[in-house]
This record gives C-alpha cells, structure tokens and sequence, in this order.
C-alpha cells in the first residue's frame, strides 16, 4: 500500500505550463487532485488471460481538464503486447469525485498504432460507448470488448477514455482520469482538442489538438488495463462432398505417377 496521499483535495495547476506554450492551441488547464486515501485496485479481469498494465495496483489522485469548467478529453496508455494479441476487455478505475455518479457516459476508445508514436496518429480501432460502473476508487469498471480487437506482432495497443457526461464549460472541474504517481513508464498520454474531442475520436493530428505524456504535468500511470491473449489457431474448413472427392482423385492421380516412374522387376537386377 502507497502512503496517503494527505486530505486537502487540492488541485495543482499547471498554468505555468500553459503560459509556456504547452497547449497553446487547447488552452486548457491540466490539474491534479490528490486522492484521500491511495487505495489498492486489484484486478478482475478474467483469469488466464494476458493483463497489460502499467499502474502499481494503486491510484494516489486523478486528473481533470478545464477553462474555469470541465472539458471532455481523452486519457489513454500505451501497450506492446507480445507478439499477436486480441484485446477482449477493458478494465478503468474511476475516483470518488462530486460531479460523478455511476451510470455516467464514457467512451472507450481502441486505437492500433503501427510506429510505437501517437504524437503521429494511430488507427481507431474499435470505440465502445460505455458508463462507470464503479466510484469506490477500489472496484474497476470492466469492459468486454467483442468481437475481440486484433493487434499484429510488433504494432502497440493504445486503450483510452472520453468522459462524455461532461458537458464542457458548464459541468464543475471534474477529475474522471484516475493515476498512480508511482514511477512512470513513460505510456500514459493526454489528448485535448479544441472542442469536445470528435465521436469517434479520431488520433490524427490536426490544429486545435494537444497529444503528450502526462508526465510534463503530473508524472504517472493512468489506471486503465486491457486483457486479452494470442489469438486461437483458425480450424482447417470442412471439406464438403465435392471437396472431398476432388481431394481423392489428386491423391490417387499422385499415386498413379509416382508407380509410373519405378523401375519393372526385371530393371531392377540389371
């Protein structure tokens, strides 16, 4: 268990960083609000399944988006699966927060990027309209994701979260990306458009749009995990009728050719 966190609730601004040039076409803060108490998130996705995590299992505080009211964004982690993977679900810790409730909207977006960089785009895969199931800061929100979303040796998994229940510029400052503040691994990203980012939520990089790593405002890992494994070996199709006797008659033209080509018996003691 990580040290608490302290009580005050108070958020870190990031104003500095904004007037530096950070996110000069968003224009929004980036604020960090410490948790009450870190508590242990354990996993519940399905056992014998490949999780791919970069969380310690605790999450010390989470991070919202605003201009004086929250904004919607996208908070997403980087995974390299090993080798062919198909992602099955999805599993989101969510704080306990004022402006939140469970049923709220969310969406999970899926994206499959080829040259490890999403500063560069990445392709939208699947995206799931979803709610948060849980508040507790302890049980996860899980998310099956079917038919299962194929990721190819050496391509990265990147898996995220669009808070749809904000209405951006009327809703509170809200703090829906939940973050461990352990040691970063250098995979939790941010992305911020202009407006609301777009349904679905393309990432290609356009005017108006923010994508970095959370670490250059509050270093971390988003509590967000994926599962999944190697995809299932694909059954050799049934051979019907006309199959199966066309696949007789080669067999026995092959056998025909190879007795044509061996030697009579009496060739043979020559």
């Amino acid at each position: 268990m990580k040290k608490d966190s302290g009580s005050t609730g108070v958020a870190v601004l990031f104003g500095a960083l904004l007037a530096l040039g950070a996110l000069p076409a968003a224009g929004a803060d980036v604020t960090f609000r410490p948790a009450a108490r870190s508590a242990e998130a354990p996993t519940t996705l399905g056992v014998g399944s490949t999780v791919l995590s970069l969380d310690d299992g605790s999450a010390e505080g989470a991070v919202g988006v605003a201009v004086q009211n929250a904004r919607q964004f996208l908070w997403f982690n980087r995974f390299s699966p090993p080798g062919n993977f198909d992602l099955d679900a999805v599993e989101v810790l969510f704080l306990p927060d004022p402006q939140m409730a469970v049923g709220d909207a969310v969406q999970i977006a899926i994206y499959v990027d080829a040259d490890g960089n999403p500063a560069n785009g990445a392709a939208l895969a699947r995206t799931l309209g979803a709610a948060i199931q849980a508040l507790d800061g302890v049980t996860p929100s899980v998310y099956p994701i079917d038919p299962p979303v194929f990721v190819p040796a050496g391509s990265d998994l990147l898996v995220g979260v669009v808070p749809r229940f904000i209405t951006s510029g009327v809703t509170p400052p809200t703090f829906p990306a939940a973050i461990d503040t352990g040691l970063s691994q250098g995979r939790s990203w941010l992305a911020i458009w202009a407006g609301d980012p777009p349904d679905p939520p393309q990432l290609t990089p356009a005017p108006g749009q923010y994508f970095g790593l959370i670490d250059s405002f509050q270093p971390g890992n988003w509590m967000i995990r994926a599962a999944g494994g190697a995809p299932p070996l694909q059954a050799i199709p049934a051979l019907g009728p006309l199959g199966a006797a066309a696949l007789a008659f080669a067999l026995a033209a092959l056998a025909a050719r190879r007795l044509r080509r061996r030697p009579g018996e009496g060739e043979a003691g020559r």
